[in-house]
């Protein structure tokens, strides 16, 4: 804010390139965050079944190579990660996107600043200290501005894990209220397993791969 209002003090009619700016600026950094929440949701969606793989394969190792299943599983965890990579890949795209964009602005807001300062300069009505101050000041107005989408874009990013911990616990709470999950009280009394009414069979599935 510092340096729009040097600049603006500097040269009042700048402000006839910061409105149009502004609402360009608006615009896109409307448009990517939403874009990059969506695309980081994508990516936690994901990763949830790369993990439950990785785990399920270390887990089960000595059964797979027995059942020599070892290919099979070689190829789904591939897949599952190709697919993680891919969201992975398009959120750096939508970063690079913004990046470029940014600079656009920031390359009009310097190019609008030195070219007001040279016509005024031209009409000596601009000392050329306030020139270069104001010049000065134009370059940094485009790193705030980076850093003030980035920082905004990272919060929303991260509340994408609070809201699928919030799906997680409305799961939970929704078996709870239908008697799944809830034990009876003062459970377990004592350490004794028993079972009543359980059949046990043996079933072969042959498996070809």
């Amino acid at each position: 804010s510092g340096s729009v209002f040097v600049t603006v003090y500097g040269l009042p009619w700048i402000l006839l390139l910061y409105i149009p700016l502004a609402f360009i600026y608006y615009t896109v950094q409307l448009y990517y965050r939403h874009t990059s929440r969506d695309l980081k949701r994508l990516h936690a969606l994901s990763l949830s079944p790369l993990y439950a793989h990785f785990t399920e394969t270390l887990k089960g190792l000595p059964v797979i190579r027995a059942m020599r299943a070892v290919h099979r599983f070689s190829v789904r965890g591939d897949s599952l990660l190709e697919v993680s990579q891919r969201a992975q890949f398009d959120i750096q795209a939508a970063s690079q996107w913004l990046n470029i964009r940014l600079q656009l602005i920031g390359i009009a807001m310097l190019s609008g600043v030195s070219l007001l300062a040279l016509i005024q300069h031209h009409f000596l009505t601009i000392e050329p200290g306030m020139v270069g101050l104001v010049i000065s000041y134009a370059l940094t107005i485009s790193g705030y501005l980076n850093n003030v989408v980035g920082s905004l874009t990272e919060t929303e990013r991260e509340l994408v894990s609070v809201e699928r911990v919030h799906q997680y616990l409305e799961g939970a709470e929704g078996e709870k209220r239908e008697g799944v999950g809830a034990p009876p009280y003062a459970w377990p009394s004592h350490g004794a397993i028993r079972f009543q009414g359980v059949f046990l069979r043996y079933q072969y599935v042959p498996f070809f791969g």
